[in-house]
C-alpha cells in the first residue's frame, strides 16, 4: 500500500480514541458500583472532560432519594475552577436556553463568563422520575461532531443507570430486599450493556459487536447501509468473507496480536467487498473487551466510509498533476489578495523560485507596474462583483521588470454547497511571441499594401499626365490671353483680369493633383477621421479618368446625396477603391459588349454604408472565386495576387466587410460595407 493510500493520521487518531473511549464509558458501571450519586457525577464530568475537547461540563438534577445530597449541580472545566459567581451566570445563560422538558439540543450562545460565543449540546438526566440535564459547552462551532454526540449519549445513559441504583441502596430497604440488591445491580449493569448496543442506532459511524466464538453478533443500520447487507444477512457473515482480499492479511495479523494479549486494539486502512461487487475504502478500529482473565470476551468495530472522499481526494490528486505540469501561468489567491499557489509554469514565467516566495506576494505584485491601479480598480474590482474577468493584462518579471503581455481569466472560487466565494483562481498565457507575430505581420502587410500603391500608380501614370497637361495647357492659354490684353492699347484690363483669375484656378487645380499622388503615395500609420465616400469616388474617378477615357468604359454613379459620414483613412479607402475600378476596367476591356461602369453609395440600414463597384466585364470564373481575396491567388498574367487581399484587410480593420457577387447578364459587383461614424 502507497503512502498516499494510508488513513489520514487525525482520522485514525479520532476513530481510535472513540473506541478507547467507548470501551472506558462500558466499564462506568463496574467503577461506579457502591458509590453515591454526587460521586458519580463529578466521575462522569471527569470523564467526559478527559474525553472530549470541552469548555465545560455541566449536570443539574432537581431531586432524588438521597434528601443530603439533592437538589444537586455541579461543573467542570479543563481549564480552571469556577467560583460561585460564575456557575450562578452559567445556570441563568442555562436557564434562559432550555425548555424545562429537554431533549436533546444544539444551540448558539453567548459565552457567559467571557468573550464570544459557545456551542452547546444538552441531554435528558433522568434518573426515576426526577427531572435533569448534562450540558457540554465548547468554543467550537461543528460542536458536537456525531462520535462525540455517540459518546456524550451512551455516557449520559450509564450515569442514569448507575444514579438509579445509589438511590434503590439509599432507601433502606427490608433486609429481603437488600439481599437481592446484588442481584439488581447485575440486571442494572445488563440493561445498561443492551441500552448501550441500541446506542449504535445513533451514530453515522457503522458499529459492529463481535466475539472470537460467536462471531458477529451486533450490528448497526450504518454499517449495514455501507455494506449492503440487511442485518439477518450480516449476523450470518465472518468479517473475512466481507473483507477485500488484498486486505485480509493485514487484518487476520493485527486480530491475532489481539487474541495473544500483545495489543487491545488497533486501526486499518481497510477495502470491504460490498453485496453487489462495489469496493467500499473504510478505515476501521476495533477495541476488545476481557474477560477477567486476560482473554477477550468481545470486540467493539468501528467503521468509517470514505471511499467518496478517496475518490475526491484521487481526482484532486489528478488535478494537482495537471495543474502542476501545465504550460500555463494558473495561480490561487485570497480574496483580499494574498497569493497562495502558482504553479511551476506561472512561477518560471515571472521569475519566482518556489511556492515559498510565492506567499510572500499578492496579486498586483505580479501585474506590470504602470498597470497596477488601473488593474485594481477595473479588473479585481470586476471579479469581486460580477465573479469573473477576462482579457490582456500585462504581468512583470520579479527578476528582470520585463513586461510579459498575457491573456488572463480571473474567477471566484465558491464553496460547494454554500456558492459562498472563497479563493480567486487564475489561468494566463504569455502572448509575447503572438504579439510579435502580429506586429511582424503588420508590417508585412504595410509593406505590401505600399508596394501594390506604388504598382497602381505606374498604372495611373498615362491618367496622372493626362490630368496635370489639362491645367498646364490652360494656365498657358491664359497666360498669353492675358499678355495679349495687356498689349493692347489701351490695355483691356478686365479680360486681362479674367485670364489671370483662370490661371489661378488651374494652378489650383494642379497643385490639388498633385496632393492627391503624393497621399496615395505617402507611407504612414492610419489617419483616422470622417470620410465622405462620394467624396473619395469622385476623387478616384479622376485618377483613373485616363484608363476609363482610353478603353471606352462608360460611368455612371448613383450617390445617395445625404450619405452619412464615416470612420476611416482617407487614403487607404481611396486605394481600395481605385484597385476595383482598375480591376473593373480590365475585366470590361475583356469583354467586346457594352462597357459599362455604374458605382453607387447608399445607406444600409441603421448602422453602415454600402458601396457597389458593378461592372459589365467577364464575370468571376467560379474555379477562383473561393479563393479571390486570399493573398498571391491572381488571374492576371503580371499580377502580384494582393490587390484584393490587401483591399479586404483594409475595409476589415475599419470594421466592414468586402465580397462579390455575380451579375444577373455579364460581369460581377464588388461591394463593401463601413460602419456609420460614432458621434462622440
Amino acid at each position: 500500500m502507497s503512502t498516499a493510500d494510508q488513513p489520514a493520521p487525525e482520522d485514525v487518531k479520532r476513530l481510535t480514541g472513540c473506541i478507547n473511549d467507548l470501551a472506558t464509558i462500558l466499564e462506568f458501571p463496574a467503577i461506579w458500583a457502591g458509590y453515591e450519586s454526587p460521586q458519580i457525577v463529578d466521575s462522569l464530568l471527569d470523564a467526559l472532560l478527559r474525553m472530549l475537547p470541552l469548555e465545560f461540563a455541566y449536570v443539574r438534577i432537581a431531586g432524588g432519594k438521597d434528601a443530603r445530597a439533592w437538589p444537586f449541580e455541579a461543573i467542570r472545566s479543563a481549564h480552571r475552577e469556577y467560583t460561585s459567581v460564575e456557575t450562578s451566570n452559567i445556570r441563568c445563560a442555562l436557564d434562559r436556553w432550555m425548555a424545562p422538558q429537554l431533549s436533546a439540543s444544539r444551540l448558539l450562545i453567548d459565552n457567559p463568563i467571557g468573550e464570544g460565543f459557545l456551542m452547546i449540546t444538552a441531554f435528558p438526566l433522568r434518573p426515576l422520575d426526577n427531572n435533569g440535564i448534562l450540558v457540554a459547552a465548547s468554543t467550537r462551532s461543528d460542536f458536537p461532531t456525531q462520535i462525540e454526540d455517540l459518546l456524550l449519549r451512551a455516557a449520559v445513559n450509564q450515569a442514569c443507570t448507575a444514579i438509579q441504583e445509589a438511590w434503590r441502596r439509599a432507601e433502606r430497604q427490608p433486609a429481603a430486599d437488600q439481599l437481592a440488591a446484588g442481584k439488581r445491580t447485575e440486571e442494572a449493569l445488563r440493561q445498561s450493556e443492551e441500552r448501550f448496543r441500541r446506542y449504535f442506532e445513533l451514530g453515522l459511524v457503522g458499529m459492529a459487536m463481535t466475539s472470537p466464538e460467536k462471531g458477529i453478533f451486533e450490528v448497526n443500520d450504518e454499517i449495514c447501509r455501507i455494506l449492503g447487507y440487511q442485518r439477518i444477512e450480516l449476523l450470518q457473515k465472518t468479517w473475512a468473507e466481507l473483507t477485500h482480499p488484498d486486505d485480509l492479511a493485514a487484518d487476520v495479523q493485527q486480530f491475532n496480536r489481539v487474541l495473544k494479549g500483545e495489543i487491545d486494539g488497533y486501526t486499518l486502512d481497510k477495502r470491504w467487498i460490498r453485496k453487489d461487487g462495489r469496493v467500499i475504502d473504510s478505515i476501521m478500529s476495533a477495541k476488545c473487551l476481557r474477560h477477567a482473565d486476560g482473554s477477550v470476551n468481545y470486540f467493539i468495530g468501528l467503521l468509517q466510509d470514505i471511499t467518496l472522499r478517496k475518490q475526491a481526494q484521487e481526482e484532486q490528486r489528478r488535478l494537482a498533476a495537471l495543474v502542476e505540469n501545465s504550460p500555463y501561468f494558473i495561480g490561487i489567491a485570497s480574496l483580499d489578495g494574498h497569493a497562495q499557489i502558482v504553479n511551476s509554469a506561472g512561477r518560471a514565467m515571472v521569475g519566482l523560485e518556489n511556492a515559498a516566495q510565492v506567499l510572500q506576494t499578492r496579486v498586483l505584485d505580479f501585474i506590470a507596474e504602470g498597470d497596477q491601479e488601473e488593474f485594481q480598480q477595473h479588473v479585481l474590482a470586476t471579479v469581486l462583483r460580477e465573479g469573473q474577468w477576462e482579457g490582456e493584462s500585462r504581468f512583470r518579471h520579479f527578476k528582470t521588470g520585463a513586461t510579459i503581455p498575457t491573456m488572463q481569466r480571473i474567477f471566484l472560487m465558491r464553496e460547494p454547497g454554500t456558492d459562498r466565494p472563497v479563493a480567486m483562481g487564475t489561468f494566463a498565457f504569455d502572448v509575447s511571441e503572438r504579439k510579435r507575430s502580429e506586429e511582424a505581420l503588420r508590417s508585412a502587410q504595410a509593406q505590401l499594401a505600399h508596394i501594390a500603391r506604388v504598382n497602381t500608380m505606374g498604372e495611373l501614370t498615362a491618367s496622372i499626365a493626362h490630368e496635370m497637361n489639362q491645367p498646364l495647357a490652360a494656365i498657358v492659354t491664359n497666360g498669353d490671353a492675358a499678355l495679349r490684353w495687356l498689349g493692347q492699347t489701351p490695355p483691356n484690363v478686365p479680360e486681362a483680369q479674367t485670364a489671370i483669375e483662370e490661371t489661378v484656378r488651374q494652378g489650383h487645380r494642379a497643385s490639388d493633383v498633385i496632393t492627391r499622388i503624393r497621399g496615395l503615395l505617402r507611407r504612414s500609420p492610419r489617419d483616422l477621421s470622417a470620410v465622405n465616400l462620394n467624396r473619395v469616388i469622385d476623387e478616384v474617378l479622376a485618377l483613373t479618368s485616363h484608363q476609363l477615357a482610353e478603353n471606352s468604359v462608360k460611368v455612371r454613379t448613383q450617390f445617395q446625396v445625404d450619405l452619412p459620414f464615416v470612420t476611416g483613412d482617407f487614403v487607404q479607402l481611396q486605394q481600395v477603391l481605385v484597385n476595383l475600378i482598375l480591376n473593373a476596367i480590365e475585366a470590361i476591356t475583356a469583354h467586346n459588349a457594352v462597357r459599362d461602369l455604374v458605382l453607387t453609395t447608399e445607406r444600409q440600414g441603421t448602422g453602415e454604408v454600402l458601396i457597389r463597384v458593378h461592372d459589365s466585364g467577364t464575370g468571376i470564373d467560379p474555379r477562383h472565386a473561393d479563393q479571390l481575396f486570399h493573398p498571391f491567388v491572381t488571374t492576371k498574367a503580371t499580377g502580384l495576387g494582393m490587390g484584393l487581399a490587401i483591399s479586404r484587410s483594409i475595409i476589415e480593420a475599419h470594421g466592414g466587410r468586402l465580397w462579390t457577387t455575380p451579375n444577373e447578364t455579364h460581369g460581377a459587383t464588388f461591394q463593401f460595407s463601413l460602419p456609420l461614424r460614432t458621434v462622440e
